[in-house]
């Protein structure tokens, strides 16, 4: 075996998990100072630090203005309708 063959390890894939939400859910997340809702945009998937699934979210500040914000999944929290 050459040398090249030896280097090179497989890492085999992680099990992906079921996802906890999905583009329309409503959720809470910590935002500077407060709690604040939003709703899901887009499922990013496990692209995140140690493969965990980020999501966009869309919400609204004060003043009233729309601001997009990627989360991880563990960080966020459904929101009640």
């Amino acid at each position: 075996m050459s040398r090249n063959q030896h280097s090179k390890k497989r890492r085999l894939p992680l099990p992906l998990k079921p996802p906890q939400f999905k583009p329309g859910d409503r959720v809470r997340f910590h935002f500077v100072t407060d709690y604040v809702t939003g709703q899901i945009n887009e499922d990013r998937g496990e692209i995140g630090v140690g493969g965990r699934r980020l999501y966009g979210i869309h919400f609204v500040t004060n003043p009233p203005e729309v601001s997009y914000i990627e989360m991880p999944e563990e960080e966020l929290a459904a929101a009640e309708a």
